[in-house]
């Protein structure tokens, strides 16, 4: 359970991380609402990243899993009209999708808690 934990707010960050660029460099989203569609998909990406058993190495494991959901998202890109889109689509998915595989490894998990500095 707490890997699944982990993992959402490991997910949760790389989301509001995704919005807050997006929002920065494109103003998008223009409201709250657009920005949940995003931050869902990582959240559930970190999710699955953490819990998932692919005998991967933990960047390579996060590709995977971000660019295998991000398949309906190509597919509707590539039919709207968007296809010239679906570059920039595949690398945000390549670098967060890295990013949260990193962020979820086992070995920098612990590899913080051991280092963490205790605010008593």
């Amino acid at each position: 359970m707490k890997n699944a934990i982990n993992g959402m707010l490991i997910g949760l960050f790389v989301g509001v991380v995704d919005v807050a660029i997006f929002k920065l460099v494109m103003n998008f989203p223009e409201n709250l609402i657009e920005a949940v569609g995003p931050i869902s998909y990582w959240i559930i990406a970190g999710f699955l990243v953490n819990t998932s058993s692919l005998n991967l190495q933990p960047a390579l494991k996060g590709i995977v899993i971000a660019m295998a959901m991000g398949i309906p998202w190509f597919i509707d890109y590539a039919l709207n009209d968007k296809a010239n889109q679906i570059g920039m689509l595949a690398a945000i998915f390549l670098v967060y999708g890295a990013l949260t595989g990193f962020l979820c490894d086992k070995d920098f998990l612990k590899f913080n808690e051991k280092n963490a500095v205790e605010l008593t």
